[in-house]
């Protein structure tokens, strides 16, 4: 009652859509966790906030002065992330392990030739965390530049190694540039991976900070992530 109270009138009505009451509940708890968190960095009450879409359909904040807070979230089975920044593209994605089901199928449609060739190279053990990390880095990426599932994820490789932030290699067509952005992984539990991308051409650095928090309940210390040396945080 307490997390419907906080949405607008068209995120109940929606709310309200869902069929199954588990989506139900996604939808309820992240999108009061995206209110809450974002006034944790504006004097708005949570359920104050004005959203609308951007010219590429990405959601943003209409509040005046606030509208330079970005934003991005993503939920699955037992977890929710909202990412915020300002005045930058960003973007997350996160997955339960319990989702993944034709893990080769869905490589063979969606990942490049490269990083296929590379997760058919490990070990079967080590090929579902590749796998996740792989497709959270794309989803993290396409959503940060605001073009979701209708961006070419086939054309894009990402070169994963440990001691090494991720990174992009786009192929001949796909116009970007790979150094104006930066890449973190980690997995905010023991059942789920994330990722969350940034375009922040002017630093050479970005500082990602982390907390974990149960909406109007309980929030942990935050935990600053390092995102030249990717990490695997759990808890």
């Amino acid at each position: 009652g307490a997390y419907l109270e906080l949405l607008s009138s068209g995120e109940r009505a929606r709310h309200d859509r869902f069929r199954f009451e588990q989506h139900r509940r996604q939808y309820l708890v992240s999108h009061a966790l995206l209110r809450l968190t974002l006034s944790r960095y504006a004097p708005i009450a949570p359920e104050a906030w004005d959203f609308g879409t951007g010219a590429q359909g990405r959601p943003e904040v209409r509040n005046g002065a606030h509208a330079r807070l970005r934003f991005n979230l993503s939920h699955t089975e037992g977890m929710a992330i909202v990412a915020v920044g300002l005045d930058a593209d960003l973007g997350v994605d996160v997955e339960a392990v319990t989702r993944v089901g034709d893990m080769m199928g869905v490589a063979e449609r969606v990942f490049s030739a490269a990083e296929l060739a590379a997760l058919r190279a490990l070990p079967s053990s080590l090929q579902q965390e590749r796998f996740l990390t792989l497709w959270t880095l794309k989803e993290a990426y396409a959503k940060a530049r605001g073009e979701g599932l209708a961006l070419a994820f086939e054309r894009l490789t990402f070169h994963v190694e440990r001691g090494r932030p991720p990174q992009l290699a786009p192929e001949p067509g796909v116009e970007d540039a790979p150094e104006d952005w930066t890449f973190l992984r980690f997995a905010p539990s023991a059942r789920h991976h994330a990722a969350f991308a940034v375009r922040c051409p002017t630093a050479p650095r970005v500082a990602v900070r982390m907390q974990k928090t149960v909406p109007l309940l309980y929030d942990g210390p935050p935990e600053l992530l390092d995102t030249r040396e990717p990490g695997h945080p759990r808890g």
